[in-house]
């Protein structure tokens, strides 16, 4: 949208401090979703020129987990600290 700056975004900002790629806590995006941001800096140690940065739905995440099987009576969760 107009006026949109992404180098105002937590992602960004996680990214440029952290030097490194980073994953965001999950978010709330413009879709109303539950969302993860993985992002990484880009350009020379300490001096990045941009950023790249893809968002993941967890949703789609839960749907990938729960489908590994790797016997069939196993399962999977996800949790956090």
């Amino acid at each position: 949208p107009e006026g949109y700056d992404g180098t105002a975004r937590p992602w960004y900002k996680q990214a440029a401090q952290a030097g490194a790629p980073v994953l965001t806590p999950a978010y709330v995006d413009a879709a109303c979703k539950l969302t993860i941001t993985f992002a990484e800096p880009v350009g020379p140690a300490g001096q990045p020129t941009a950023e790249v940065g893809t968002d993941m739905h967890l949703d789609t995440v839960t749907k990938k987990v729960a489908a590994i099987r790797p016997i069939s009576k196993s399962f999977a969760f996800l949790m956090d600290g």
